[in-house]
């Protein structure tokens, strides 16, 4: 029996609408009875509620002539339903599918590469010389070389102003003449004429004592025989033979002649004293001076001679000369200057000799041994690669760095120069390693990657890297031979993109 104001159940048709409450006007249902889930198909789930709202209106229209505001509401709703469900269909046809990256890939393998260290350093003098002036306060006269030039061993650089020293000299040298005047005249105060003087006198004093010895020779005779006729006459006295008064004659004579020998006796000592004065005055004059004048005559002419030489020396210091043969690399030397002790006026490079004082970790610093021979290489030598020889491994390591220094001599004919930078490289021979194309290789966020291909998709792998050697990198982990890494494009891939072989 019909109820007033109520519409009858629609037919079967419509046994899939919702329960309707047509006193209420209120309606229950679930996401079921639109027949999915609008997580994940929305698409589906606009247009199952579009016929959601129609079934609704159907079911409810006598509901819905007695509430038409009601009714007009739920067609606003069907309507932009509608277009809403059009909208979504017609963006989802817009959007594009993801596009494919078109790679190029490797097959990891084993094989031989050359086991070699590389280091960077700086060329710099095998020994650099600073050359200055010795002397302060002297003005630059002349400059006589420039950089770039080989100088030779002793060539002088620079000419100093040296006239006050050539005077002092000059004066210096003067009084060095005095002093060994001086000398000369301590050590032989006597003329040689004088001593010639004093030999002849001395000769003709040797004749008065001859002479005097003559005499008293002649006297001690007469004497004697004074003597003797005086003891043969007393006796012939006492004879009476001769008379006492010839006696006395006799014996005054010999007291005569005993005076005279006494006589010549004091002249013979006499000139024998005379001559012995002459003698001692010969001996001094050919002795020379005394022995303390000519000491310190000695030691004024000692100090005269080093005050010349030290002048001669500074004189010399005048003239900046080369140490050694070597390369003038800089000239701080300009005509006008005055000299000061310290300053370095040319900067030189001892024999022409550089070197390449490389920084080496000490995990590689016993791979270098001295001897050894080392390809360097530089920008300004462009693929020059010149053949060096490690000279010294420092036996120091600094603390902070780890690092210790390796000096490489370098042929005079390198064409580099101080300051320069330079590359090293030391073969270590050959090994067997994995390796992949150093293109693949990826550096991000402080680790090194490869994108490996897996089922059509990149995926990114984290490796360790080991050397370098040439187009290719030795991997030491993360991947295995056989194992298919992206070389061409794996700079613009993400993880997990898909990707296509290029031809």
């Amino acid at each position: 029996m019909d109820r007033p104001g109520v519409a009858e159940r629609p037919n079967a048709s419509y046994g899939d609408s919702p329960d309707f409450n047509e006193s209420s006007g209120e309606q229950s249902f679930s996401s079921r009875d639109l027949g999915t889930d609008p997580g994940q198909n929305p698409g589906k789930f606009a247009g199952n509620a579009v016929k959601f709202l129609l079934n609704v209106l159907l079911a409810g229209r006598q509901f819905f002539k007695q509430r038409p505001f009601v009714a007009l509401l739920l067609l606003a709703l069907l309507l932009g339903a509608i277009i809403g469900v059009n909208q979504f269909f017609n963006k989802a046809k817009e959007i594009p599918a993801p596009p494919v990256v078109a790679v190029s890939v490797h097959s990891c393998e084993v094989a031989p590469i050359k086991m070699e260290v590389e280091v960077n350093g700086a060329v710099t003098a095998w020994d650099p010389l600073a050359i200055g002036a010795e002397l302060s306060g002297l003005r630059i006269e002349r400059v006589l070389v420039e950089e770039g030039d080989k100088v030779k061993s002793g060539q002088v650089l620079a000419l100093l102003n040296a006239s006050i020293l050539n005077a002092e000299l000059e004066q210096a040298q003067a009084s060095l003449a005095a002093g060994r005047a001086n000398l000369k005249k301590a050590i032989q105060p006597n003329r040689q004429e004088d001593i010639l003087s004093m030999r002849a006198q001395l000769a003709q004093y040797g004749a008065s004592v001859a002479e005097a010895e003559a005499h008293l020779s002649q006297a001690e005779a007469n004497a004697s025989e004074a003597k003797h006729n005086s003891e043969r006459y007393e006796s012939l006295v006492t004879e009476g033979a001769v008379s006492r008064q010839d006696a006395e004659s006799k014996w005054t004579l010999a007291q005569t002649a005993g005076a005279e020998v006494h006589s010549a006796k004091q002249k013979v000592k006499a000139s024998e004293f005379i001559y012995e004065q002459a003698r001692q005055r010969l001996k001094m004059a050919n002795a020379g001076g005394r022995l303390e004048d000519i000491q310190v005559s000695k030691a004024g002419l000692a100090q005269l001679e080093a005050s010349v030489k030290k002048l001669e020396a500074e004189i010399a210091q005048t003239r900046i000369c080369a140490p050694d043969d070597g390369l003038i690399v800089k000239r701080d030397a300009h005509i006008g200057e005055i000299s000061s002790a310290g300053k370095t006026l040319f900067s030189m490079v001892r024999n022409n000799r550089l070197e390449m004082r490389a920084q080496i970790a000490e995990v590689d610093l016993n791979k270098f041994t001295p001897g050894q021979n080392v390809l360097v290489s530089s920008y300004a030598a462009g693929s020059r690669l010149i053949e060096g020889k490690v000279r010294e491994v420092s036996p120091l390591i600094d603390s902070v760095s780890r690092q210790a220094t390796v000096r490489i001599d370098l042929p005079e004919d390198s064409d580099l120069r101080p300051g320069m930078f330079a590359k090293a490289k030391v073969l270590l021979g050959e090994k067997a390693a994995l390796t992949v194309p150093a293109k693949a290789l990826i550096n991000r966020d402080n680790g090194s990657y490869v994108f490996v291909l897996v089922d059509n998709k990149a995926k990114l792998t984290p490796v360790t890297a080991g050397q370098h050697a040439g187009d290719y990198v030795e991997i030491t982990s993360g991947l295995i031979s056989g194992q298919q890494v992206i070389v061409k494009g794996a700079g613009f891939l993400k993880d997990g993109d898909v990707v296509q072989i290029g031809r």
